[in-house]
């Protein structure tokens, strides 16, 4: 329901999918933003800082790298 914007989540809410996918709560508010709710940051720069996100959520940590490694 909260992605059909059928739902306005609460802030614990929200908190709980950001620990959920192992990002902080202000990246996953940045994610969902439109670039009218960046303010002073323009569109080059959002588009920078959004491929540089998604880059960095790719990578394995060191904890995923060093499981799959034991089970691989």
């Amino acid at each position: 329901m909260l992605e059909n914007n059928k739902r306005d989540p609460t802030l614990s809410t929200l908190i709980r999918v950001a620990q959920a996918l192992q990002i902080p709560v202000s990246l996953l508010f940045f994610l969902a933003s439109e670039q009218e709710d960046l303010g002073p940051i323009d569109e080059k720069t959002a588009g920078k800082l959004m491929q540089s996100i998604h880059a960095s959520l790719a990578k394995p940590t060191n904890a995923t790298a060093q499981s799959g490694e034991q089970h691989g």
